[in-house]
């Protein structure tokens, strides 16, 4: 039904919120996002443990992240989030960064707002800040980078990579980043030095494997590179009929499943079903009073698996 008030129009169902209390919404909104973050700031910021719906965790103070796994719903909130996320995309950090100074500059002009001075008129003044800083930045805070030396850009990129997942080995990467960006140093016709990010690929040497707990194998005859492949599918193959051998007949997963593997099920007479959405398992965990788990191991390191559980990977 329509809202009774004529002037409502179209309006259907629900309340109108307009002016100020529509402003202080979009503001605490703003604050408590740039609250969730503002704690892993900076080389010395906390971590934060993030845990799904289905108990994936991730653990990271990498701003875009955090928001990247926060289910916000409020479309203010989600401006921010995608805020950082292009943040991300085009500069590779700074993420916490933007989000607390724009909570900060929403924060304040609330303040404005509320002291009777028009929106207009505060959207103008900081264009104008926007421009004083920029300006004064070029003249006054920035340093060429030849000038700088080859200590000062490997620092510049350890601490860039403080909050990322290579973090812990920065003496090994940081180094070849820079090395890299300088070997794709170029002049253009104005006579503008640039250092085009596109320019750099990644290649995958193979005989390289790194563990997901950070333990690398270096591998240096082929056999040995088969053997380990080997196992890997052996150790597959053993957790499928651990599964199997409690008499489970339905496997759902979020992941594909290999040929391989399929096999093994359908000789088991068991359905498998892959690349399954993880709303759909948790409905299908709650109706069935299944339980969603990420690994088969314990807290003691043992791999046990009891038939009320749905495998997830």
């Amino acid at each position: 039904m329509y809202q009774g008030d004529p002037r409502a129009g179209g309006f259907l169902g629900g309340d109108c919120v307009s002016g100020q209390d529509i402003r202080d919404q979009n503001v605490l909104a703003a604050t408590t996002i740039a609250n969730i973050v503002k704690s892993s700031l900076g080389p010395m910021g906390l971590d934060k443990m993030l845990v799904d719906n289905i108990g994936e965790v991730t653990i990271s103070n990498d701003g875009a992240t955090i928001l990247s796994m926060l289910a916000v719903e409020h479309p203010a909130g989600k401006i921010f989030v995608d805020l950082a996320q292009k943040q991300d995309k085009e500069v590779g950090d700074g993420t916490t960064s933007v989000v607390i100074i724009v909570a900060e500059l929403l924060h304040r002009a609330n303040k404005l707002v509320k002291a009777k001075i028009h929106p207009t008129t505060i959207i103008t003044g900081y264009r104008l800040a926007c421009r004083e800083a920029v300006k004064f930045m070029q003249e006054q805070l920035s340093t060429k980078v030849d000038s700088l030396g080859q200590e000062a850009l490997i620092n510049v990129a350890k601490t860039s990579m403080s909050s990322k997942i290579i973090g812990n080995d920065d003496d090994f990467f940081t180094p070849m980043a820079v090395d890299t960006m300088q070997a794709v140093k170029s002049t253009n016709i104005c006579g503008d030095i640039k250092y085009p990010v596109k320019a750099v690929n990644v290649l995958k040497a193979h005989g390289k494997l790194r563990a997901k707990l950070g333990v690398q194998i270096l591998v240096e005859d082929p056999e040995q590179l088969k053997e380990i492949r080997k196992r890997e599918a052996e150790i597959t193959l053993e957790r499928i009929r651990k599964i199997l051998a409690t008499g489970a007949n339905v496997i759902l997963t979020t992941n594909g499943i290999d040929d391989l593997y399929l096999k093994e099920f359908v000789e088991a007479g068991a359905m498998a079903v892959r690349r399954c959405r993880k709303e759909d398992l948790c409905r299908i965990a709650k109706a069935t009073g299944g339980q969603l788990i990420s690994s088969l191991a314990n807290l003691e390191g043992e791999e046990t698996f009891k038939a009320s559980y749905s495998r997830l990977r």
